[in-house]
């Protein structure tokens, strides 16, 4: 932060850069930082000519490769080659690929060997939406509490005798229509959301992949409709 030419700076023997070593050491938050405060660092390579792909392949780091796929998919880390000529899923020794990759119908599909990279690199996407699913938890239980407390009903109730006693003062009014579709929908979201977490610990890893991102997916929808919710209440 106070020097971002430090980034930069390598270490003359090997020709690496505090990224290099960041991704060496697993330290992914370091890597975030790094990327974040100087994103050409990407393009550095060591004495090896290797890159921070190559050598988070060669340390087999999956969820370091995972975070570079989320994140920088369409930069040339993937393509760019060594001094002994190979890119980064070959370092190794072992030909992988990634399925979402970009640059997937230039390799070369006959020599690519799928079992073990689909192995890794699912336990790596299991580790960060494990990580990611407790804060959506957290999130959603939330969020669930806010929109119950919408059965208190802005205006109140009507308490006159007559055939809308207990109905709700304002329930003709738009506002008040849009707040009750709103505050139904952030419920019905975040409990579906907090129901596919429960499920989830029941099923198999390959099912409960799924269910997070179902979960996610739930957790977006009952944020906006709470945020519709408020603002049509207020």
């Amino acid at each position: 932060m106070a020097d971002k030419h430090m980034a930069y700076g390598t270490i003359k023997e090997e020709n690496k850069t505090p990224l290099h070593l960041a991704v060496i050491n697993n330290k992914i938050q370091a890597v975030e930082e790094i990327i974040e405060k100087c994103p050409d660092s990407l393009d550095a390579v060591t004495s090896k000519g290797q890159n921070v792909l190559h050598i988070a392949y060669a340390k087999e780091h999956w969820k370091m490769i995972t975070l570079f796929e989320d994140q920088h998919w369409n930069n040339n880390i993937f393509e760019q080659r060594d001094t002994n000529g190979n890119v980064p899923y070959k370092v190794t020794g072992k030909n992988v690929s990634f399925h979402s990759h970009p640059c997937w119908e230039e390799l070369d599909r006959n020599n690519i060997i799928l079992e073990e990279l689909d192995e890794k690199w699912f336990k790596g996407r299991m580790e960060v939406w494990e990580e990611r699913a407790n804060t959506h938890l957290i999130v959603v239980t939330l969020i669930l509490t806010v929109s119950f407390a919408g059965f208190t009903i802005p205006g109140g109730y009507n308490g006159d005798d007559g055939p809308n006693k207990g109905m709700a003062i304002i329930s003709k009014k738009t506002a008040f229509k849009a707040f009750a579709v709103a505050d139904t929908i952030a419920m019905i979201s975040s409990s579906a959301a907090i129901f596919l977490h429960y499920v989830a610990t029941y099923n198999e890893e390959g099912r409960r992949l799924s269910r997070y991102y179902a979960a996610g997916i739930l957790a977006v929808v009952a944020m906006l409709a709470m945020m519709i919710a408020f603002m049509t209440g207020l």
